[in-house]
């Protein structure tokens, strides 16, 4: 993501947990084709919902 220290010690609680989940969700998926591993319309349904 190219942050830097200063820019993560200002993230919300909230801010660090998706982003350490989604850095998860990106590295424990097996296919690294382009596009591959991204979210189906309901899951960014659900998570414009849970996230804002």
């Amino acid at each position: 993501m190219g942050l830097r220290p200063w820019e993560v010690r200002r993230m919300t609680p909230r801010d660090w947990r998706l982003m350490v989940a989604g850095w998860n969700e990106a590295h424990s998926q097996e296919s690294n084709e382009p596009g591959a591993n991204a979210p189906t319309r309901e899951r960014l349904k659900e998570m414009v919902a849970e996230y804002g």
